[in-house]
């Protein structure tokens, strides 16, 4: 429905953009849910009571006719939908029966229709959940104009207004005048007439790509110029507001995608896997995007109107970039807040999360950062929120991830010469297990040829970068060529993805370590980046987009390139001891946390002497930021190698060594540091392990022929796996096709116990859809579950 009566001035108040009162404003329900009523004045006998705003100005001194109540309340007014105020289709063919009232030939505008459904599956924004219209910009969509009588295209004049955000001006784009014209020009809004029938004016309105990405309102301003009338213009305004976002269907479009496999995965795809762990040992946990949610929606609107700047909204590199920054709490006004020693008092661990709208909606609620999240939380959210204003995103993986360095490849690891313990206070870098990211898909218009495609976005940098704490967009060509000269931040994700370890021996003297000797030096194994396949549920190595091959000619001009801009590579240390000693370590892939394995650690003397190795054994629990936690073994070895021998030895790690010790993820870290007697050389070998979680079976009961808005029964089936009572137990569902349900309590498992519980949910959306559970409890963290359905649509 229209507005009230409202005036011509914009709000030019003086009250700052992140103002809380101005913030408590916006969240009002009738400036923010389709269908919002403001409070109806009674009119008067002789005052137009209409579903649009009217307003009229009078310019002439004629004589002025009065309108009969009968005119506007009269049947004609009174055929459109109570509830939303918008004219039902079936209902415009009774127009055409009859004869137009009588207004002394003034024409008032009475109502618009947005054809919210067929504008909608035209622009491919059939999905969003909300009555209010989506359109794509850089294509039309049709709108129909109810007036109170025919209209003459030779004497009637109506000015068509699209307006957005606070404060409107042509000058910046927020206040667009839409002229009607025969032709439609693609290069600027206009509107064409479609259609005259009766009393319904049909127009085709053509928004231009460069049109500001936000939530618009429209108003219209009708006058006649005809001898003998008095000259007045008419204002209607429609209540209902018409989001706009970028068009990855657009070939003018910065965003544009090719195919329809890319588009349906990348913009479609409301629910998708975040890959976890380690190179080897790759684990995934399902995510609900939920970038169709109307509350999700409603949220992306209030961050781009209220931070970033009026100029900028229709860049789809400054969006990003200023959405990655908002999105990290390092302020009051971010969305999430994120903490990595594993203290979450008083607020909800990140392993909890499953789906960026429950994530949204607290942020929403509250209008603080929500407490806490990790790199992939935030990449899931960023992945949601550039998905819902139409930017093509994905989130990606790097493993054994250099992020404590900026101006270094390097990542130097200190030992101790008489422990062989490792110096805690000097190991200020660590290799992170795994770090998720985003990418996002554009042309750079603000790059030389060669830099489009994907841009690498990090949300969770550990500096900022001209007040903005986030890196990208970075295009991936640049990092991979080593062009660290080009924005935003491309030599911090340079040295993320080519890393290598320094090990250094340091021995004390008098309370200080001196003498420190490289021990060794090594490429990091491993280091890979993963993102999820177009399609489907399985991952895909993307390492070559950032990187030539490891030794590769290409891979060393890169390197060099990459050095005359001031990056150190590993090139330019020395004095590096010789070994000929080779140690590996192996441990197996499918631990389930709580349960026992062995580390299996191989030597080959490559030399034609005999090798006496003594070392010692180290495996420390980690947090997934490469951070030591505590130690959970240590064990001495004393090898003895014959000539080209080799020797494999079998340390044993049992539940009861590391269980009490686990960090969020369940990362272990191992060592070995040994020293060959007969050369007095250091040995040094690490190996990297993520204990998989306890599985949460789901089955679903009375799911043949279902369909959405009905009710189905979910079974969570879930094994105590160690020897302890597990408490404080909760569940939580989620799934953008499925009615959100608050955590579940239940009851505690003994030692070894089995849990079966069975919940009653309804689905709100049909198609594909992913149930994704989750299990908490004071012992375990981070299990989850999850489930693909099918469910028929409703027509």
């Amino acid at each position: 429905m229209g507005n009230q009566p409202s005036s011509d001035k914009s709000n030019n108040g003086s009250l700052s953009k992140d103002s809380p009162l101005r913030r408590s404003n916006y969240f009002r329900k009738s400036n923010f849910r389709s269908g919002g009523r403001r409070k109806k004045k009674h009119a008067s006998p002789g005052t137009p009571t209409k579903t649009g705003s009217l307003r009229s100005s009078l310019k002439s001194s004629g004589p002025e006719k009065k309108t009969s109540p009968e005119l506007i309340n009269g049947p004609v007014a009174n055929r459109f939908h109570s509830d939303n105020g918008r004219m039902s289709p079936r209902k415009l063919e009774p127009w055409k029966l009859e004869a137009p009232p009588d207004t002394g030939g003034q024409l008032f505008v009475k109502a618009v229709e947005l054809h919210c459904l067929t504008n909608k599956g035209f622009h491919s924004t059939e999905e969003y959940q909300t009555k209010d219209l989506i359109i794509r910009r850089g294509q039309d969509f049709q709108i129909s104009v109810l007036l109170d009588r025919p209209f003459q295209e030779n004497t009637d004049f109506i000015t068509i207004q699209m307006r957005t955000g606070t404060v409107h001006k042509i000058s910046d784009g927020t206040l667009v005048q839409i002229p009607m014209v025969k032709e439609s020009n693609k290069n600027s809004w206009n509107a064409t007439i479609k259609s005259i029938e009766n009393c319904c004016l049909t127009l085709m309105i053509w928004c231009p790509v460069a049109a500001l990405v936000g939530r618009y309102r429209l108003m219209m301003k009708t006058r006649v110029q005809r001898e003998g009338l008095p000259e007045r213009s008419f204002i209607y305004e429609q209540e209902e507001p018409i989001y706009i976002l970028f068009n990855p269907w657009c070939e003018d479009d910065a965003v544009y995608l090719s195919t329809d496999v890319e588009r349906k995965e990348y913009i479609q795809c409301d629910t998708g896997y975040i890959w976890f762990g380690t190179a080897k040992q790759l684990r995934k946990r399902a995510w609900d995007f939920a970038q169709f949610d109307e509350g999700v929606l409603r949220c992306m609107m209030f961050m781009i109107e209220s931070r970033v700047k009026v100029a900028s909204r229709n860049d789809p590199v400054k969006v990003c970039q200023i959405l990655c920054d908002v999105l990290n709490g390092h302020n009051e006004y971010g969305v999430m807040e994120s903490r990595y020693n594993n203290k979450y008092s008083f607020a909800t661990p990140p392993t909890t999360w499953n789906s960026s709208r429950r994530i949204l909606e607290e942020y929403m609620r509250t209008q603080r950062p929500v407490r806490y999240g990790q790199c992939w939380t935030l990449a899931g959210l960023l992945t949601t929120m550039c998905r819902c204003v139409g930017i093509p995103s994905r989130c990606v993986t790097s493993f054994n991830c250099n992020h404590d360095t900026e101006q270094d490849t390097t990542v130097n690891v200190h030992f101790d010469s008489n422990s062989n313990q490792p110096i805690e206070n000097l190991n200020d870098q660590s290799l992170w297990f795994f770090h998720v990211w985003n990418e996002v898909w554009m042309t750079r218009k603000d790059l030389p040829h060669g830099y489009d495609g994907w841009q690498a976005l990090d949300p969770t940098p550990q500096e900022t970068n001209k007040g903005l704490r986030s890196i990208g967009p970075v295009p991936l060509n640049a990092v991979k060529q080593g062009h660290l000269y080009y924005p935003h931040d491309t030599n911090q994700l340079f040295t993320s993805v080519n890393s290598f370890t320094t090990f250094w021996t340091c021995l004390e003297e008098f309370g200080v370590y001196r003498n420190m000797t490289v021990a060794q030096q090594e490429d990091v194994k491993g280091q890979s980046i993963f993102t999820k396949q177009p399609g489907k549920s399985e991952p895909e190595d993307i390492t070559n987009l950032y990187r030539h091959p490891k030794g590769s000619k290409d891979y060393k001009m890169t390197m060099q390139t990459a050095n005359e801009l001031g990056i150190q590579a590993v090139e330019e240390r020395n004095g590096e001891q010789i070994h000929d000693v080779i140690i590996t370590i192996e441990t197996p892939s499918d631990v389930v946390v709580a349960g026992d394995f062995d580390i299996t650690i191989t030597m080959h003397n490559t030399s034609s002497e005999e090798r006496n190795v003594d070392a010692k054994l180290l495996v420390f629990s980690c947090f997934y930021t490469g951070v030591t936690k505590a130690r959970c073994k240590e064990e001495l070895l004393a090898v003895k190698l014959k000539p080209s021998e080799t020797s494999s030895s079998v340390v044993h790690m049992a539940a009861s060594d590391y269980m009490m010790q686990l960090a969020d993820h369940s990362c272990l870290k191992i060592y070995l540091v040994g020293t060959i007697e007969e050369t007095k050389t250091k040995l040094i070998a690490q190996s990297d392990m993520c204990l998989a979680r306890p599985e949460l079976e789901i089955t679903l009961k009375n799911t043949e022929g279902l369909k959405a808005d009905e009710i189905f029964f979910a079974v969570f089936h879930f094994m105590n796996p160690v020897s302890m009572t597990l408490t404080n137990c909760k569940l939580s569902v989620d799934g953008c096709g499925v009615e959100a349900v608050k955590s579940v309590d239940l009851p505690d498992i003994e030692p070894f116990q089995n849990l079966k519980t069975k919940m009653k949910l309804r689905l709100i959306k049909g198609g594909h859809q992913t149930l994704i559970a989750g299990f908490t409890c004071d012992q375990i963290n981070n299990v989850t579950g999850y489930i693909e359905l099918d469910i028929e649509r409703l027509v």
